[in-house]
């Protein structure tokens, strides 16, 4: 799948091109496939330290074991292929998504990569939320937040924080408010974090999933609920935030 590289992501996407020309070579007696990034890469907000996310997409295939979501057999095929490449690969196949993850490990392989079977849901948000930040021209801004929530170890459910895909879908929500605005006031970042500071404070906290797709039904609804702990930690990140950039702007 061609996309138009965004800044960081050029080379990350340039990656992905030569990962899909090995794998259609190793496989094209067995099926006719895609290897489609979608996350941040997709739509520009990566940082030097973002990894590539990426689904493999089977549009026909000699068996259809390789056809389902999160396809094992699929995954086992790529990881082989892909090992036999050189390349550090791990299968993970016991977890809600399984996938394929690529160590980045010098000139042959870059980036962080990992790969899941057949994900349509998140080809399709995707292209969502890079239609909207795209509207409202908040690419920069999205960016930025990205790059804050990695820095502030606020980034990932892996540490019980919101997803990078959540922090999008924030993104979007303050864009989305400020066009509704009667006014001619643009979005800016600071009144993004105004903004996090007021929608973080609800309890519960729910981010709602608003471009989950009903054509996948192989992946739930990916809409965030954190702890009240870990929403207090990114408050705390925010307010700290806030008050060295009032005290910058009040030291000029």
């Amino acid at each position: 799948m061609k996309l138009k590289p965004q800044t960081d992501s050029d080379d990350r996407l340039t990656f992905l091109e030569q990962l899909e020309r090995v794998l259609r070579a190793e496989i094209r007696d067995e099926m006719r496939i895609s290897l489609v990034p979608y996350g941040s890469v997709v739509y520009g907000a990566t940082t030097s330290k973002s990894d590539v996310d990426a689904t493999i997409l089977v549009h026909k295939a000699s068996d259809d074991k390789f056809l389902s979501a999160g396809s094992i057999p699929l995954l086992d095929t790529v990881g082989k292929i892909l090992t036999e490449k050189g390349m550090n690969v791990q299968v993970f196949k016991e977890t809600a998504h399984p996938i394929v993850k690529i160590q980045k490990h010098g000139v042959l392989t870059p980036f962080h990569v990992d790969i899941s079977a057949n994900n349509y849901d998140v080809v399709h948000k995707s292209k969502k939320v890079l239609v909207v930040l795209n509207k409202h021209k908040g690419i920069d801004i999205a960016t930025y937040l990205k790059k804050w929530t990695i820095d502030n170890g606020v980034n990932g459910r892996w540490r019980g924080m919101l997803s990078s895909y959540a922090w999008m879908l924030l993104t979007i929500e303050y864009l989305e408010s400020v066009s509704k605005r009667p006014t001619d006031k643009k979005p800016t970042i600071d009144g993004l974090f105004e903004f996090l500071s007021k929608r973080l404070a609800q309890n519960p906290l729910i981010v709602p999933d608003k471009f989950t797709s009903e054509k996948e039904k192989g992946f739930p609804n990916c809409a965030d609920q954190i702890k009240e702990a870990q929403v207090k930690t990114i408050l705390k990140s925010i307010t700290s935030r806030n008050t060295k950039t009032t005290q910058t702007q009040f030291d000029r």
